[in-house]
């Protein structure tokens, strides 16, 4: 039996969104329950805020092979019907699932399949910490929700035993390479242990600086370390805004997500949440429950100009002189896209990093060839 946290107790203590006192009861509660001799087979993996891209998420407790189990810990029923439509937007447009790969694969499979295994794998609850909310929840009609509170936790188990209660049939159950995809998804810091920095060419330098009410774009072939300099300058950010204001990244590729979440906790060596950064395509973005301070936009060659002002006017605060926000654009040089509200030219990034990080490995292993006679 185990229940991991992640990230960490030390990193949650740090992060920028600091957990409220009845989320910090209820990750307690969550712990000392799935502690319980009953579960001393299983294994349990705590999410604490996951940065998917999805707002509503509070904590996700994934069981590796089995199951996933969504917690939410609104404050009000303005935030609970928030939680409740983008959970809806997740499962009707997301699947069950949060990778697109997923997405093709269940799509082969019988429909009435696929809804049985959604319902299985993933579970909704929402935790309520006042009665006062819970009395609302139930008059505006949403009786059918789950919904859990300290005394679930303390007096009478039989409302959790259920929701954690699994079927033996292992055709509801998440697969090997489900587990492992969303774990990837969930926690991107696991290569940072191997991962060597990267740096940057001097003349990138300048460019890598965060500035309060920058709007720059930059241009260059493939290989030209685009997403590095973007990497690098999106954690400038972070610690030029400390506290002060979230960022938003936003990969054009869809399947660089994954390769963006690792490359900045691997550089900066820090989770997202304590850097303050989500990160997501545009097409999996869901409703933001309040704008970001930050807009950097990764492989644009991929986005409609019309999503890029959709993105400004609903994800970005007003770029006006009373206020410190950011708004950095990288594209390819051969598909250039028009991008709103940065005026004159791009920037032009020259330098060949393939090679030349070619050349200093080749350098190192030669080197380590000599001092090994």
């Amino acid at each position: 039996m185990s229940v991991e946290l992640y990230p960490d107790h030390k990193a949650i203590l740090h992060f920028q969104d600091s957990l409220k006192v009845y989320e910090i009861d209820f990750l307690d509660y969550l712990t000392e329950f799935l502690l319980h001799d009953e579960y001393a087979k299983r294994q349990f993996e705590i999410y604490v805020k996951p940065t998917l891209g999805h707002s509503a998420f509070d904590f996700i407790v994934l069981e590796p092979n089995q199951a996933i189990y969504s917690f939410q810990t609104p404050e009000n029923l303005e935030q609970f019907q928030i939680n409740q439509e983008t959970f809806d937007y997740f499962m009707n447009q997301r699947l069950y699932t949060l990778s697109p790969a997923f997405q093709r694969r269940i799509q082969q499979t019988i429909f009435e399949k696929q809804q049985e295994k959604k319902e299985i794998v993933i579970k909704q609850l929402f935790y309520v910490y006042e009665e006062s909310l819970l009395e609302e929840i139930y008059e505006e009609g949403f009786e059918d929700a789950i919904l859990i509170t300290s005394k679930d936790f303390k007096e009478d188990f039989s409302t959790l035993n259920d929701v954690f209660s699994v079927p033996q049939n292992s055709s509801v159950q998440l697969t090997d390479v489900e587990t492992e995809e969303i774990k990837e998804r969930l926690n991107p810091n696991t290569n940072i242990e191997h991962y060597i920095s990267k740096s940057l060419p001097r003349d990138y330098q300048d460019y890598a600086k965060s500035k309060s009410q920058a709007r720059q774009k930059f241009k260059g072939p493939h290989g030209s370390g685009k997403t590095l300099l973007l990497t690098k300058r999106v954690i400038n950010c972070a610690n030029r805004l400390k506290e002060n204001g979230r960022i938003l990244v936003i990969s054009g590729n869809i399947s660089k997500v994954n390769d963006l979440k690792n490359l900045i906790t691997a550089e900066d060596g820090r989770s997202l949440q304590e850097l303050g950064i989500d990160i997501s395509s545009f097409q999996e973005l869901a409703p933001a429950n309040r704008k970001y301070q930050a807009l950097f936009i990764d492989d644009a060659q991929y986005l409609k100009t019309a999503w890029i002002d959709y993105l400004l006017e609903h994800y970005l605060i007003e770029m006006t002189e009373e206020n410190d926000y950011e708004y950095i654009v990288m594209a390819d040089e051969a598909q250039l896209p028009v991008v709103p509200k940065i005026f004159g030219p791009y920037h032009t990034l020259k330098h060949d990093l393939r090679r030349i990080n070619k050349m200093l490995k080749d350098s190192r292993e030669i080197f380590l060839s000599i001092l090994n006679r």
